[in-house]
């Protein structure tokens, strides 16, 4: 089985991720990718479980009415 499991940037979304992930590679033997970008604290947590990661460019969603 191929899982891919994308993340935002914060611990609090990072480490449940990786907890998913490590049953199904332990329990079913499957093939993880995680999505996420390339700095920040997403980043270094992915690689250093062992797990690769694809990249993206994102930019925060913006929360309020805007003319830009």
């Amino acid at each position: 089985m191929r899982v891919v499991i994308g993340t935002g940037g914060t611990a609090g979304h990072v480490f449940p991720a990786l907890a998913v992930a490590d049953r199904l590679r332990d329990e079913m033997d499957a093939d993880v990718l995680f999505l996420g970008r390339a700095e920040g604290q997403e980043a270094d947590l992915i690689r250093a479980a062992g797990f690769p990661l694809a990249t993206v460019s994102a930019v925060p969603f913006v929360r309020r009415a805007s003319w830009e």
